[in-house]
């Protein structure tokens, strides 16, 4: 054997002593992070055009916000598209708006602005659009607002929607109320015979373990629907008007109260019904300041009135979410 062959097998057995004697610690290489489950892109298609509409569109239904500010709802049934939207021509007809310093503050969207952004959450993935908007008058009012929307794969039936308004001024702004969902409704956009206001509606406040109640709208229909105290574990309020081809609904999921919240509806002197959501506040909008509406929901469906509470069940509790902020400014 030859001295360097001694030499490697001698230190080879010195090493390996020191090994089994000493045992010295090792420095522990961090764990590798799992890979992020791969997610599905969401399969909404969202449309805007510089001059409006945005439209949003799922497997099951189509939601058109249009230049004027109404948001109408179509479901899609084959090659038809089904709604009771009629909204008004030649009038202010947006679906949102607020009543600031005891003026009615309308607003002007600028969908060259509207920025689409992806919508991951508790909800699943999804498509939220922002789009600004400024106040039509009166001079003078610094008041900036962002109509955000959301839409979700797991609730194709169904848009989320709340408004952000910001004091852009130097002087407070003192909120009255705020509208939201506001809808003129008539049987005879899908293709009913008899009068506009011969629909079914449904109504449920919100009150724990509620079933609704059903009511047959009449010409001089009209009930405000108070909504109860907002309680996290309470129903999600609900108000579906419907006939045998489609329905609409309109909801409350924000337990945030800033003062009575309503879902009025009430059958207009040209027969049409009229929906929306109220909120009255005392709300001071100071400088640089923002408020956010209640969170709310537009579904469009088929079916009977219990359809939309089916189609929400899977929704979380009401809860007391933060105000929404806009991402884009």
């Amino acid at each position: 054997m030859s001295v360097r062959t001694i030499g490697i097998v001698l230190l080879g057995i010195l090493l390996s002593g020191f090994a089994c004697n000493s045992h010295p610690q090792l420095p522990q290489l961090p764990k590798p992070k799992p890979k992020p489950v791969p997610t599905q892109p969401s399969s909404i298609s969202v449309e805007v055009k510089s001059g409006g509409p945005a439209v949003f569109t799922t497997n099951a239904a189509e939601f058109q916000v249009r230049p004027d500010g109404y948001v109408q709802a179509f479901l899609l049934k084959g090659a038809r598209k089904l709604s009771l939207d009629e909204p008004r021509v030649g009038v202010p007809s947006e679906s949102d708006y607020a009543v600031v310093d005891g003026k009615d503050i309308h607003f002007i969207l600028d969908f060259q602005q509207a920025r689409e952004l992806e919508a991951v959450g508790s909800l699943g993935v999804g498509k939220r659009l922002e789009i600004p908007a400024r106040p039509l008058g009166p001079s003078g009012l610094y008041l900036h607002r962002t109509l955000v929307l959301e839409a979700y794969d797991k609730f194709p039936n169904v848009l989320f929607s709340t408004v952000v308004y910001e004091n852009t001024g130097a002087t407070a702004l003192r909120f009255e109320k705020t509208i939201d969902q506001r809808h003129r409704l008539s049987a005879k956009m899908a293709g009913a015979s008899g009068q506009a206001w011969e629909v079914w509606s449904y109504h449920r406040a919100g009150t724990e373990g509620s079933k609704g109640e059903v009511v047959r709208v009449t010409r001089g229909f009209s009930r405000r629907n108070v909504l109860d105290p907002p309680v996290a574990t309470k129903d999600l309020p609900v108000v579906a008007i419907w006939t045998v081809e489609v329905g609409e609904a309109v909801g409350d999921v924000d337990t945030r109260s800033d003062g009575e919240v309503a879902i009025p509806v009430k059958v207009d002197t040209d027969g049409r019904v009229d929906i929306q959501l109220e909120t009255r506040t005392k709300k001071v909008l100071k400088p640089t300041e923002t408020y956010s509406s209640p969170r709310n929901f537009l579904c469009v469906y088929g079916g009977d009135g219990s359809e939309p509470a089916l189609l929400l069940t899977a929704l979380p509790p009401r809860t007391a979410a933060e105000p929404a902020k806009p991402q884009s400014r």
